[in-house]
C-alpha cells in the first residue's frame, strides 16, 4: 500500500512538473496558427436564386495566444504558426482605438441575453430559428432594412442602463417598440427619436407586451444611456438561408462586409466584380459604417496565398495595409472604404 502511495505521488509530482514546464514563458509573441479565406456563400444566402455571386471571401486569423509558452511553442513549430513580436502584431491594431463593437451592441456583455429569456433557460437553437440577434441581422438589415418581406426589426433593448445619470423603471432587456409614441423600424429612426432627447425631459417607453416604462436623464453630464442598444431583428427563413456554423464568439465580425456585399449582389443579380474574386474585410455598423478590424497584415496574405489580386478593407486600416504590402513586397490592389455604400460604387467604378 506504501509502495502504491509513493508511485501515485511521484506520478502526481511527474504530472506536476511537465505542466510547469509546458507552461513555461519563452517569449512575448502572438502565435498565428492558421490563415485563409471562405466564400461568403458558405454563410448567408438569398434562396430560390438562381445566379449566385462566388466572388466575395471573408479572410480569417487564427490567433491562438498572445503569449508563446513551451506547449504553444511546440504546437505551433508542428504546425508551422507564425510567431509575431507583440509589438509589431499591435502596430496592426493601432487603428483600434475606439472599440467598433462598443457603440452598436456588439459588446460582449450583452450575450447572456442568448441564453437567458425572463430569467429562465431558453432553447437557444429554437432562439436563433425564430429570431436573429444583431450579429446575423447587421449584413442582412444594411441590405434590406427597406424590404420588410426578408428582414423586419421586432424590438430593441438595453444592455446597459446607468443609474447614475437616469431614473427609471425601465430594466435591461425589456424589449422596447416604440419611444415617445413611435414606432422603431429601423436603426435611423432610433437615431431621430434619440436625437431630440433632452435633459430632465420624461422619455416613454412601449414595451412588446405593451407595458409604458419612462426614464428621465437628470445629469447634465456626458453620458447617454441610450447609446448601446441591442437591435433584435427577425427575418423571414423561407427566403434567406443562413448557415448555423457561424458562431460569433470565435469568427467575430469581420466578415460583415463580405456578407453584405454578397446578399447585395444576390438579391440586386449584380456581377460587382464582373467575375474577379475579392477578399473583403470590416465590420459593420446598422447604419452601414464599415468599421475596423485586426489581423490585417495575415489576411492580405490569406488573399496572396489563394493568388486573389483585390483586397477591400476599412478605411481606417488603410495605412497600416499599404505600409504592410510595401515592406512585403506584395502586389495587391487595396480597397479602402468608410461604408456600404463606398463599397458597392468602388467595385462598379473599378470593375464597371
Amino acid at each position: 500500500m506504501k509502495r502504491i502511495k509513493k508511485n501515485n505521488r511521484k506520478f502526481l509530482n511527474t504530472l506536476i512538473i511537465i505542466a510547469i514546464i509546458l507552461l513555461f514563458p519563452i517569449g512575448n509573441y502572438t502565435i498565428i496558427y492558421s490563415y485563409g479565406i471562405k466564400n461568403a456563400n458558405e454563410f448567408v444566402n438569398i434562396k430560390g436564386l438562381k445566379n449566385k455571386s462566388n466572388n466575395f471571401y471573408e479572410p480569417y486569423v487564427f490567433t491562438a495566444s498572445n503569449y508563446a509558452n513551451v506547449f504553444n511553442y511546440i504546437v505551433g513549430f508542428i504546425t508551422r504558426a507564425d510567431f509575431i513580436d507583440n509589438n509589431k502584431y499591435e502596430e496592426e491594431a493601432t487603428a483600434l482605438t475606439d472599440d467598433p463593437y462598443a457603440n452598436h451592441g456588439y459588446n460582449y456583455n450583452y450575450f447572456p441575453y442568448l441564453n437567458k429569456e425572463n430569467g429562465k433557460a431558453i432553447d437557444v437553437e429554437d432562439y436563433y430559428n425564430r429570431i436573429l440577434v444583431v450579429d446575423y441581422a447587421i449584413p442582412l438589415y444594411v441590405v434590406l432594412k427597406d424590404n420588410p418581406d426578408f428582414v423586419t426589426l421586432d424590438y430593441i433593448n438595453f444592455g446597459y442602463i446607468d443609474k447614475n445619470t437616469t431614473k427609471t423603471d425601465l430594466k435591461t432587456y425589456d424589449k422596447v417598440t416604440k419611444i415617445n409614441g413611435q414606432k422603431i423600424n429601423s436603426f435611423n429612426d432610433y437615431e431621430n427619436i434619440t436625437r431630440t432627447f433632452l435633459f430632465n425631459e420624461t422619455i416613454n417607453f412601449e414595451l412588446l407586451n405593451k407595458e409604458q416604462k419612462s426614464m428621465v436623464f437628470y445629469s447634465d453630464g456626458q453620458s447617454n444611456s441610450l447609446q448601446t442598444p441591442l437591435f433584435v431583428f427577425r427575418i423571414n427563413r423561407d427566403k434567406i438561408e443562413l448557415k448555423k456554423e457561424y458562431n460569433f464568439f470565435w469568427r467575430g465580425t469581420s466578415g460583415f462586409l463580405s456578407y453584405a456585399l454578397n446578399i447585395y449582389s444576390q438579391i440586386n443579380n449584380a456581377n460587382l466584380t464582373k467575375g474577379q474574386d475579392i477578399v473583403v474585410t470590416g465590420s459593420l455598423t446598422e447604419e452601414g459604417s464599415v468599421e475596423a478590424v485586426s489581423g490585417i497584415g495575415h489576411k492580405i496574405k490569406a488573399a496572396v496565398k489563394n493568388d486573389i489580386k483585390y483586397f477591400m478593407l476599412p478605411r481606417v486600416n488603410y495605412d497600416y495595409a499599404k505600409k504592410y504590402i510595401k515592406e512585403n513586397k506584395i502586389d495587391i490592389t487595396l480597397i479602402p472604404v468608410s461604408n456600404f455604400n463606398e463599397a458597392v460604387s468602388s467595385l462598379t467604378k473599378i470593375f464597371g
